[in-house]
This record gives structure tokens, sequence and C-alpha cells, in this order.
């Protein structure tokens, strides 16, 4: 692997680039010319335009040569090499990153909560109020290089700070994970999301009288504030006789100066929830325990109204927040609390939260939010809509039954006219209409609603929630 790659590694400003493994010292290597003769030396650089080399022997004469000079087995080199090259060049693939954020404020109350209120009783706490902020980076890849990368693999390390007061200790966590890119890196720029995370800032509120008790006064008191000191992200690309390069980038730019790549090892944390294990919620007994509490609370969610009305439908999402923050991944083991918390959050319209949450879901290994899935990327909303993965989920959903179901085919296709296949759409939706005939019988209310997207399939449009 060649030396000067290395040198140049260290003056990339904000994407770092290295190989990992073993590197040669003087960056030279034994090649073999196509009638058999040894050379020693090393690719200095590749100009795509003339496809030859620029190669310079261990004497350091140097000279341009076409690839196709050397052996066969060296050419297989050569093309890691180029590839490699590529990969590395700031010029040729532009890799850079974006902090995502929006805030949540919880409205202040500054009475006696209400015996019934969610918040109340999920927490165990007589009054807290939470002001949310769900943070998130965007990697985005810019690829000049005029062929598609493969099998490139993104990982990314997030350092979370929380910061107590009041009687709360100092806490840190470490949030690692990985990036899907798969084949998706294509020509042209791509961006690949990393899931949120909840970072809080908590105080209590409390009322006291004075002296003539006549009068009260509302007392605010900082309990932790969260904070993101700082991203990591690794981007694998090819191998070069068996050693993958590899570019860096960090937000700050010298956070990896001051922090370790291993410090955060063995962490597989991927959640849109604060990733302490103190917090609002409290410690729980056991599973039991907190699965009765989880029953109660949802079914004290599924009574409320989540209306058109502004205000009650504000009130019914601040009810789905609160929820969430009592959620507790620990005992999400099968994904079904997550799963919970994404379908309260698309009864309430909130799309692109429930997709947050089923993919969550999904993550803790629940098949079943493939279906949920399927509907948020067909009919959601502007920025849930991915008719190609819609069809992905249906498909999976479809896979397992031995008689389709009807509501599923309704949901493929569904898909189909998201994607704009609308030939699919009508087909897969014929089926769904004969199948529902079959099994549920003719002339229900749900056959018309049937018949009514049908309807929307032939006119050239997908149906949306």
């Amino acid at each position: 692997i060649m030396k000067w790659v290395i040198s140049r590694c260290f003056g990339i400003l904000l994407a770092g680039a290295v190989f990992a493994g073993e590197v040669s010292r003087d960056g030279y290597r034994d090649f073999s010319s196509a009638d058999g003769r040894n050379i020693h030396g090393r690719i200095v650089k590749y100009d795509a335009q003339r496809k030859k080399l620029f190669f310079e022997r261990d004497n350091k004469k140097q000279m341009w040569i076409a690839p196709a000079a050397f052996c066969p087995e060296d050419q297989d080199y050569i093309k890691e090499w180029i590839a490699a090259d590529q990969f590395l060049s700031e010029s040729k693939l532009k890799i850079s990153i974006e902090k995502k954020s929006n805030s949540d404020a919880a409205s202040e109350r500054h009475t006696q909560p209400d015996s019934n209120d969610l918040n109340a009783r999920a927490r165990g706490v007589l009054e807290i109020l939470s002001e949310l902020e769900y943070v998130g980076y965007e990697l985005t890849m810019d690829n000049r290089t005029g062929a598609a990368l493969e099998r490139v693999r993104v990982e990314y390390r997030c350092l979370v700070e929380r910061r107590g007061f009041n009687g709360h200790s100092d806490d840190v966590a470490w949030l690692s994970g990985k990036l899907e890119v798969g084949g998706s890196a294509g020509k042209g720029k791509n961006s690949y999301k990393t899931p949120s995370i909840c970072l809080e800032m908590a105080y209590e509120v409390r009322e006291e009288h004075t002296a003539t008790r006549n009068d009260r006064s509302t007392v605010r008191e900082k309990l932790w504030t969260d904070d993101v000191c700082g991203v990591w992200f690794k981007v694998y690309g090819p191998s070069v006789d068996g050693v993958q390069v590899v570019r860096e980038i960090c937000l700050p730019s010298d956070f990896s100066r001051t922090h370790s790549w291993s410090s955060a090892e063995g962490e597989t944390t991927n959640s849109a929830r604060e990733p302490f294990s103190s917090g609002l919620q409290g410690v729980q007994e056991s599973a039991q325990e907190y699965d009765e509490k989880w029953s109660k609370l949802k079914k004290e969610l599924r009574d409320k109204n989540p209306s058109n009305n502004v205000r009650q439908r504000k009130k019914y999402i601040t009810c789905v927040k609160e929820l969430s923050i009592f959620y507790d991944v620990q005992y999400d083991e099968g994904g079904e609390y997550s799963q919970d918390i994404a379908r309260f959050y698309m009864t309430s319209k909130e799309y692109e939260s429930a997709l947050e949450w089923c993919e969550k879901s999904l993550q803790k290994g629940n098949l079943n939010v493939h279906r949920d899935l399927s509907k948020l990327y067909a009919s959601g909303n502007s920025r849930t809509f991915d008719g190609a993965k819609a069809i992905e989920h249906a498909l999976i959903v479809l896979e397992d039954q031995e008689k389709k179901d009807p509501l599923c085919l309704m949901e493929l296709a569904s898909a189909y006219a998201r994607d704009g296949q609308f030939k699919m759409a009508i087909k897969t939706q014929k089926q769904a209409i004969e199948r529902w005939r079959k099994t549920r019988g003719y002339g229900t209310s749900y056959e018309t609603q049937l018949k009514e997207r049908l309807e929307l399939y032939k006119s050239g449009k997908p149906f949306t929630m």
C-alpha cells in the first residue's frame, strides 16, 4: 500500500483517510510484467483520461505505463489500487455530515395535576417539566468517480453527556450504530440518517405558600440537561491486498483528537430515547409491574380523542410524547412497546415520528411492524413517501401467509401506486376486493372503501392517509 496515500491522510481537515491494517514501510512492492520480468516499485498516481499509471521503480526512475503491461494478478491489484485511490480522493468522493435537530418544549403547568393526568401517573412525580430536543446526523456522500461504490459500510460513535443539578449526578453515554449503505452509494449525492437521539432538559416545578398562606409562588429547579459532545463516522471502502481503506469524519472536526474510538466499543444503542439509565420514568421493580403500568397508560390514551379539533389533537400528541418518555428500552424485548408508540403517532398523524418508532420496533425484532412501515412509506406524508420501500415491506408481510389477506393485498396495492406502478396497483387491488368478498362477504362498508381506492388508482393517483 502506497506510502504517499498514508502521508496524504494527515492533510485532510474534516474527512480523514487511513488504511485499516498493516502497511508497507516504504510503499514499494514486487510487480511482474506481462513477459515475466520482476519489477520492484510503486504506483504514484493514475490518469483516468490516458488510462495510464505513473509508476516509480525502487531506483527512483519514473515512467508512465499502461496497466496491461503487468501480469493478470498485478492488474487485479491495480484495479483495487485505483478504486481505493478514488475513494480517498476528496475531489472524487466528498463526504460531509450535518446535524439535524428539532425542539419540543412541554407546556408549563403551575397547578396540581389532575388525578387522571397521564404525565403524573406515568412518572410518579408531582410536577416535572421537560424540554426535548431530537438530534440526529445526516451523512452525505457525493460520488464523482463515475462508478457506483460497492461494499461500503459506515459506523458511527456519538457521545452524549448529562449534567446533573440538585443532587442528580453527571453521566455520559456512547451511542453506536451502523448506517445501511450497501449498493446504494451510486453516482451523485446520497444521504443516510442516523436514528434520532432524545436530549432532555428537565425541571421540577412546585408551588410554595407565602407566610400569609394566602399567596402561592412557583419554584422551578433544574434537574439535568443533556448535550451531544460530538459524533465520529468511519466510512469503510474498498480493500487493497486485503487491507481496507477507511475515511473518517467528525463533528466537531477535532473530536477524534480528544476521544478514543475504542472507548465506545461494544455499545450498540440505537435509540430515539435518551440513553441514560436514570430518568423521569424511575426504577421499575419488575417487568410485570412495568407491563401493567404500560397497559394502563395505553388504555388511557386510547380513551382520549385524537380529533381534528386543534386543541384536542395537541393534547393527544402531548400524551403520546409523554408515553414515549415513559418508554424504557430494557423492557421492550420484542418491540411491542415501540410499535404501540408508533401506532399512536400514526393515529395523531405524526407520520415521521411514527416511522422513527416503527424502525426502532423492527430493530428489536418485531416482524409485525412491516405492515405499519409499508403503510407509512406508501400513504403517510411527503416526508415518509418511498414507494420502493413500501413494496419491500408489503411483500415481506405477504410472504408468511398461506392465503393472501385482503388488507395486506390492499397495502401492497397502495405501495405499487406510490411507486407509480398503477397497473400493478389496479391488479392487486382487484385481488384484494375479490379476496375480501370470499372471506368477509359482499356489501360491507369496507368493501366500499376498497372500491374507492381502486377508482383512485385507475385515475393515476396514489392513496394518502
